[in-house]
């Protein structure tokens, strides 16, 4: 798509209201529907027909549904509990007056406006009152899931987070976030690389765990992983270049715990796990252009960890200074 609705300009009134036409007029991009999302299979037919258009994505292993929706009323657990935690931010909204909510915690009202932030914890019945229509980025993620991914950034086994769900918040990093994981769907298949999204996601519920007063004891500046465990990480990435691997496969392969272990990577390197990686597939490209294989360039993107040839094209430019295609020729 040329323009993602959550870059688009902003209309709002002083009170954060924006025009009706305005408002819908941000759903023509959002076509996938309800019907293909698995996560509203069994849902009342009274909350689906509340949603005017949904675009939705699956992080990996089912770690997380991420949507941007708009919707023309809120709606709350109707009395069917679940498992997710919900994270939604507000883009834009039309709605008249702000939104009442009660997450479990207190019932509170949420303005209308861009950047609100709501959080409902799992297993809570919720009950929200409002009409729209509403754009919003949300985040779905089980409860036990979310519960270990926390746990392996914090190294904490239980931490509450009852004050997220008693008040809206406002945190503009989280915006920012959001907005950016989901454009990794957004712009193809090529965007949608494991580390990134789980960095990504990882700064989500980092940013919740400091919403909620919680400290994270992070590692100091001059942190470093040890030589072996550089060198064992890099082996790893060069064994499996070809293969969409996560950060915790990574760290377990140097033999260090996996919650500070990018942190501690890019203080060691100078680069992120995925930067390197990246820098590891040009390389490899760069061997079989240089060695004279006649592969054609999809397969070298294929055995090199790249989605496609765009995707390998785009990346060895921007390392290199000019195309596979061009290096071939001039580089025998």
């Amino acid at each position: 798509m040329s323009k993602s609705l959550v870059e688009s300009e902003k209309l709002a009134d002083e009170h954060g209201r924006e025009p009706l036409d305005a408002v819908l007029g941000r759903g023509r991009l959002l076509n996938m529907g309800t019907e293909s999302w698995e996560l509203l299979q069994g849902t009342p037919v009274s909350v689906v027909d509340r949603f005017i258009a949904v675009n939705h994505f699956t992080g990996p292993d089912g770690l997380f549904d991420i949507a941007e929706i708009l919707l023309n009323e809120a709606f709350g657990s109707s009395g069917v509990l679940s498992d997710d935690h919900f994270l939604s931010v507000l883009l834009h909204s039309g709605a008249a007056h702000p939104t009442e909510l009660n997450l479990g915690a207190g019932g509170f009202r949420r303005p209308n406006i861009s950047g609100s932030i709501v959080f409902s914890q799992g297993g809570v019945e919720s009950n929200l009152k409002g009409v729209g229509p509403f754009h919003s980025l949300v985040i779905y993620t089980n409860k036990e899931k979310f519960r270990k991914r926390v746990e392996a950034l914090t190294g904490q086994a239980e931490i509450p987070l009852d004050v997220l769900s008693s008040s809206s918040f406002r945190d503009e990093i989280i915006v920012v976030l959001m907005k950016q994981l989901i454009s990794r769907y957004y712009y193809g298949p090529a965007a949608c690389d494991r580390l990134s999204i789980e960095e990504l996601y990882d700064g989500i519920c980092r940013r919740l765990v400091i919403n909620a007063q919680h400290k994270i004891n992070e590692p100091g500046a001059k942190s470093k992983l040890t030589k072996p465990a550089v060198r064992k990480a890099i082996e790893f990435m060069m064994a499996n270049l070809g293969q969409d691997v996560s950060r915790e496969e990574i760290a377990t392969a140097a033999g260090v715990e996996s919650r500070h272990f990018s942190r501690l990577f890019k203080q060691t390197t100078g680069m992120t796990p995925k930067r390197y990686l990246l820098e590891l597939q040009v390389e490899k490209v760069r061997e079989l252009l240089q060695s004279g294989s006649d592969l054609p360039l999809g397969e070298i993107a294929q055995q090199c960890g790249f989605y496609d040839q765009s995707h390998m094209g785009s990346e060895f430019r921007r390392q290199v200074g000019t195309t596979p295609d061009s290096y071939r020729r001039y580089c025998r």
